[in-house]
């Protein structure tokens, strides 16, 4: 059975639209290559987490309030190398693009805002 919404792919990006997508997430993580991850969320982010989206994840970090140099600081150590998936509003997303970035590391985005 075809799933509502589309995908748009980008080189390596794929990029998601569907209502309540974040159901497929556990399933489209594993299909681009980034088992291992650091999950960075809020705590009320991950109140509406798929379980599965929790359990796979290596560490889980919570992303604190703050400008998002100090947020990304805060659990930069922390995410150590892995691949990190951004459950979360602007905060938590610009937090694990920053922290790709100066690492080189890949990173999935699930916007909740």
């Amino acid at each position: 059975m075809a799933r509502a919404g589309f995908s748009f792919r980008d080189g390596e990006r794929l990029i998601r639209f569907a209502a309540a997508a974040v159901a497929e997430a556990p399933e489209l993580i594993e299909a681009q290559g980034l088992g291992g991850y650091a999950l960075l969320s809020t705590q009320r982010a991950l109140g509406s987490a798929p379980p599965s989206l929790v359990e796979g994840a290596e560490v889980v970090l919570n992303v604190p309030h703050g400008p998002v140099p100090e947020a990304a600081a805060a659990v930069r150590e922390a995410v150590a190398g892995r691949p990190m998936v951004a459950l979360g509003g602007g905060r938590v997303i610009d937090a694990a693009k920053a922290i790709a970035g100066v690492d080189g590391l890949r990173c999935a985005a699930i916007p909740t805002t």
